[in-house]
């Protein structure tokens, strides 16, 4: 993305895109770890919103130690992870032409 800045096109346009482009998200009642690749500072981030079954994130939030006292990013986000990732990558190619 950083080869991106430098040509002009901003990371939020790159994020607001994969972002537009991500399948619709569906939580499902069970756990998955986030991914182990470690994030960059927030100016790199993209918050992603979806409404969620208060019964579901129970669900989650009870298949994991301490879950009902976790963020409620870290139990989902390993859902839409794979998803967002793949929207990204897919979009910073099309930018990349």
């Amino acid at each position: 993305m950083e080869k991106l800045e430098d040509q002009g096109i901003p990371r939020t346009t790159v994020l607001k895109a994969a972002y537009a482009s991500m399948p619709a998200i569906i939580i499902e009642p069970h756990y998955v770890p986030q991914s182990t690749e470690a994030s960059g500072p927030a100016e790199w981030s993209h918050r992603i919103t979806a409404k969620v079954d208060p019964q579901i994130l129970r669900s989650i939030a009870a298949a994991v130690r301490n879950g009902n006292k976790a963020p409620k990013s870290a139990l989902l986000l390993g859902q839409i992870e794979p998803n967002w990732f793949s929207s990204l990558d897919s979009i910073i190619k099309d930018f990349e032409g």
